[in-house]
């Protein structure tokens, strides 16, 4: 199996943050409930180049937060490089509506249409004795910069996010934990799980 291969095993799949979730509101605190479906659509690309080695992911991120909710979906492209994998965003491709767009409804898109993503800065990804971490800070707007940061294994997925704007400190942060033995003090801790890849949040049902 490929670096991107495995990488890719790991990352695919659901995950949400229920239980912090219920955690939080059980001492009044108002918190985000997060869902996020990720899934490999080489698909839905037509025309990949027959040499072509990567792999494109819609990620789709369903947030819920004192009833309100908000979705942010995304078309990732993910390549081995010499240090690790390369995650690269992609525009939402033409026919498709970003505020709704998932793999589910993603229209097939050609290869030689898609544009990258003039805002996001590509983020690298190494791995160390099985755990991968990468991340990468971005411009959204001359005033706004945008960072990300990543760690998982096969136990483990965890995800900070948050935005600023210099010289101000982060005006959001989005956390997600889960309670692990091992990883307790982790900024984000989200499980995957075969169970949990398998669990249909109840933000897609409801």
């Amino acid at each position: 199996m490929s670096k991107l291969d495995d990488f890719m095993q790991l990352l695919c799949g659901e995950f949400d943050n229920r239980e912090q979730f219920e955690a939080k509101q059980a001492t009044g605190e108002t918190f985000p409930l997060a869902h996020h479906v990720n899934t490999a659509c080489n698909d839905k690309i037509l025309g990949l180049p027959d040499d072509f080695a990567g792999t494109f992911m819609v990620e789709e991120s369903y947030y819920e937060v004192d009833g309100r909710k908000s979705t942010s979906p995304h078309l990732f492209l993910f390549t081995e490089e010499k240090d690790g994998v390369l995650l690269t965003s992609y525009d939402t491709p033409e026919g498709n509506d970003k505020r709704t767009f998932s793999y589910a409804t993603m229209v097939p898109a050609e290869f030689s249409s898609l544009r990258e993503s003039g805002k996001f800065t590509p983020a690298l990804y190494r791995e160390h004795d099985g755990v991968w971490e990468g991340g990468s800070d971005s411009m959204f707007s001359p005033v706004m910069r945008f960072h990300l940061f990543e760690r998982f294994s096969a136990d483990v997925l965890e995800v900070s996010e948050s935005t600023a704007r210099p010289p101000i400190p982060s005006l959001r942060c989005s956390i997600w934990r889960m309670p692990t033995a091992s990883l307790q003090t982790s900024p984000a801790t989200l499980p995957t799980s075969s169970d949990l890849k398998k669990q249909r949040s109840s933000l897609l049902n409801g």
